[in-house]
């Protein structure tokens, strides 16, 4: 049976029709597909610039910020480049210009945002369409970007790698000037060297100490520690481990802890019971640059006092030596609107 001649033009409008509908599908898969893509490599970049200003913001100083932004930005691209236009590095912190729509309601000290934009090898600034301009008369790309904050601040909490503890009342003491300033090293000098006395009466002097020294009743400073002599704080509490000698764990982490900063947990107040059932209750970290120690057991000379006064305390006393600094704490957040006591974190927001 001969087709009638009709049917050629229907199958013809019928191919016309699959195609417009074939070429859509293949543009919503390919171009879609890469502005999705470009935005995630985009966000990836500006997360990792505003990570990178904002540890520097934090430490005192926000640097060449613009540089920064970029190079980590274009370095988080899978084609090693991307676009950070001036005055899109902004926000409140030493250096950075303000941002004309400025965030409400963060935490902390201060703020940058960062918005990373499209940027192709060949110098454009949209992402090309591979289907779309065959559907789009004129469509000749996409101008892609993304935006991030990141807060930093005095932290709600950091990894306490050694499971000890002091009170605030001691620590003021031993930072504090005539004028009530906290004096920070560097420089790294035997007047700026300081002893934290654990289980003593005598150097304690005016803070608070209860039987022999203790800071609560059984209790010499340290912490229930975990296997590597960490401390875990859970909601502003950290429970107490009896005993004045340090564990072999402790130990361990002393000498793997020599020469280097310590985040240490300071705290305002316990919970009044003993032994086990004693728990600090923490204000605030400080950072502390261990050079010398002395526990039953275990003792370490400070290089930084002349030979012969190198004994960061007597025999009978337990205490660690060393240099309260300002430092920035590894990993993120959270940044919390407690006391600045030189040591902060930084958070990514949004």
């Amino acid at each position: 049976m001969r087709r009638m001649r009709e049917d050629d033009g229907a199958v013809a409008v019928l191919v016309a029709l699959l195609a417009v509908v074939l070429f859509g599908f293949g543009a919503l898969v390919i171009d879609v597909g890469a502005l999705y893509s470009e935005r995630r490599q985009l966000q990836n970049g500006s997360d990792a610039g505003a990570l990178a200003v904002a540890q520097l913001c934090a430490g005192g100083s926000c640097g060449a910020f613009l540089a920064d932004a970029r190079g980590f930005a274009s370095g988080n691209a899978v084609d090693d480049v991307s676009r950070v236009e001036t005055g899109e590095v902004c926000g409140l912190g030493p250096g950075l210009p303000a941002c004309t729509n400025p965030p409400t309601g963060l935490a902390g000290d201060g703020y940058v945002r960062v918005t990373a934009r499209t940027r192709e090898t060949d110098g454009t600034n949209l992402v090309p369409p591979a289907l779309a301009s065959v559907l789009v008369p004129g469509y000749s790309g996409k101008d892609v970007s993304a935006s991030s904050t990141v807060i930093w601040g005095s932290p709600g909490g950091v990894d306490a790698q050694l499971a000890i503890t002091f009170s605030q009342c001691e620590y003021k003491k031993l930072t504090q000037d005539a004028a009530g300033n906290t004096v920070y090293a560097p420089p790294y000098t035997a007047a700026l060297e300081r002893t934290i006395y654990f289980h003593d009466t005598t150097e304690a002097s005016t803070c608070p100490a209860g039987p022999s020294g203790a800071d609560l009743p059984g209790g010499f400073g340290w912490l229930d520690p975990d296997a590597g002599c960490r401390a875990t704080i859970t909601n502003g509490w950290a429970g107490d481990n009896t005993g004045v000698s340090a564990s072999k764990a402790c130990k361990q982490a002393l000498e793997d802890l020599y020469g280097k900063t310590v985040f240490i947990p300071v705290f305002d107040g316990t919970n009044g019971l003993s032994g086990n059932n004693g728990e600090y209750h923490i204000w605030s970290y400080v950072a502390f640059v261990l050079t010398g120690w002395n526990f039953s057991g275990t003792q370490q000379n400070s290089t930084h006092q002349p030979s012969g006064k190198n004994n960061p305390c007597k025999s009978s006393q337990t205490c660690l030596s060393g240099f309260f600094i300002e430092a920035v704490a590894p990993g993120g957040g959270p940044v919390s609107g407690g006391p600045d006591q030189g040591v902060r974190v930084v958070q990514l927001v949004s």
